[in-house]
């Protein structure tokens, strides 16, 4: 399939828009907020605004629900407040993520320290072999040192340690 359509400036495709119903009272406003996001990226927020095809157009084969066409009254100003509300939405979610990272680590090495997971004992004597590498000890080592980046305070993760992954310390 050869790609058909032709490539067209920014202030063109608010053209395009506008003559496709959307109104766009602050065009400056309009073309940032293009340049930043981009026109396809924008599309799935100008999605919701497009008339509903009347059901003897769908085409349920192409996923084509929409026209091209936007309801009566909307604007750009709609599509920049969606646009700001799911920007929003991504960072609260984000930041709750984070959180309950931080927190199921807390709670499985507070489990896991209380179980004294990091020691087991030998068959033939009192004396524990010592767990010397941090995938015995954590096993979620491999996932924390894949997760390098800023943390909540400014703190970092700190590299797994680089050891020897044998039982043979004991005491």
């Amino acid at each position: 399939m050869e790609y058909t359509k032709e490539f067209k400036e920014r202030d063109e495709l608010l053209g395009q828009l506008e003559a496709r119903g959307l109104a766009i009272p602050d065009p400056t406003a309009a073309l940032n907020f293009l340049t930043r996001v981009g026109y396809f990226r924008s599309g799935a927020y100008r999605y919701v605004f497009r008339r509903l095809l009347p059901p003897e157009k769908i085409d349920a084969r192409l996923h084509q629900y929409r026209s091209d066409d936007y309801i009566a009254g909307a604007s750009i100003e709609h599509v920049l407040k969606l646009e700001a509300f799911d920007f929003k939405l991504a960072r609260v979610r984000q930041e709750g993520l984070l959180d309950f990272e931080v927190r199921l680590r807390a709670a499985m090495a507070h489990t896991l320290a209380a179980k004294n997971v990091a020691a087991t004992r030998t068959s033939n004597s009192s004396r524990r072999a010592v767990a010397t590498s941090s995938a015995e000890i954590n096993p979620l080592a491999n996932v924390q040192s894949s997760m390098r980046g800023p943390r909540p305070g400014g703190t970092r993760l700190s590299p797994a340690p680089k050891t020897k992954t044998s039982l043979s310390t004991t005491y």
